[in-house]
């Protein structure tokens, strides 16, 4: 019986840390707008976060593909997200191949665009 007691207040003593989030840093987006961000996290203010829902915006941050790293912290109602974005290729150059053809089938192997 004191077993299932003392697992009862364990689970509820880690479970039910959270905290509503009053305020919302996002860093380190040079080309994504913080409210990309936001959507993207699913990330609003007045929300209840718990570890859970921490690690679900981790996931949906890194699933979007624009991200190197992302670090997500809430303290005292901040939500502080940190994130380095990927590099970004300004300009790829094939030489010794003249039929456009051939040059947008290396483009589709290499699963690029060309940006005008």
């Amino acid at each position: 019986m004191i077993k299932y007691i003392f697992l009862i207040v364990i689970f509820f003593y880690t479970s039910s840390y959270s905290e509503i989030v009053k305020k919302i840093i996002i860093d380190g987006n040079k080309r994504i707008s913080d409210e990309t961000i936001k959507v993207y996290g699913d990330i609003s203010l007045n929300k209840d976060y718990n570890d859970i829902s921490i690690n679900k915006i981790l996931k949906n941050l890194y699933t979007t593909n624009f991200f190197e790293n992302v670090k997500v912290e809430l303290s005292g109602g901040v939500l502080k997200v940190l994130v380095d974005e990927y590099p970004i290729v300004n300009s790829i150059q094939i030489q010794g191949e003249e039929t456009k053809k051939v040059k947008e089938q290396i483009f589709k192997k290499l699963n690029l665009q060309i940006n005008n």
